[in-house]
């Protein structure tokens, strides 16, 4: 998503059908952001707690959570929460780059029966955070059209890809990176 946009021409880069959702999400939810002034210890277990709930495992290992809560302390990331009556129902981590953000780890509770969808209004509000912060680009992740044949999407992510491509009407290049903690790691992957 080009953050640099007018808020009205970022608001044009979103598919019509999800605009009503965005706006009905915005009147049904309640969203706090945490960053490194405010983020404590039991915020990053809240989220690692209902990581393991939305996945059904410990999909994520304790030591990635907790570098990415570091992220946040040096002020390198964002946590935002997203509540329904005082109820904790989606946490995402938001990295923060040069100008560039990125979602870095999102879940949601598996338990609540929403009425509305939760991820539609959750994005769009990073993207005003964002954009009053200064970034300029926020990075949806992957919208593959289909398959090919360095990699095979399952049905779940061709409907998540398909969601993304909804956040903007323009891809751009999109570069992943490894993050090592050490030489022996780097040379063990």
């Amino acid at each position: 998503m080009d953050l640099s946009l007018s808020k009205e021409d970022m608001w044009s880069e979103i598919r019509h059908s999800a605009k009503s959702v965005i706006n009905q999400g915005h009147k049904t939810y309640d969203f706090r952001i945490y960053n490194h002034e405010n983020f404590k210890f039991k915020v990053g277990e809240r989220h690692r707690l209902l990581h393991h709930k939305c996945s059904g495992r410990v999909k994520k290992p304790f030591e990635a959570l907790a570098q990415m809560c570091s992220w946040i302390e040096k002020g390198a990331g964002l946590m935002i929460e997203q509540s329904f009556q005082g109820q904790v129902v989606q946490m995402i981590i938001v990295a923060l780059g040069k100008g560039t953000a990125c979602g870095a780890s999102v879940a949601d509770d598996p338990d609540f029966k929403w009425k509305i969808p939760m991820a539609h209004s959750l994005n769009f509000f990073i993207y005003e955070e964002l954009k009053r912060m200064g970034f300029h680009y926020f990075e949806v992740g992957k919208t593959n059209y289909r398959s090919n044949m360095f990699q095979t999407l399952t049905d779940k992510e061709q409907s998540i890809c398909a969601f993304k491509r909804g956040f903007g009407k323009r891809s751009f290049p999109l570069k992943r990176y490894a993050w090592f903690e050490n030489k022996e790691e780097e040379v063990k992957f």
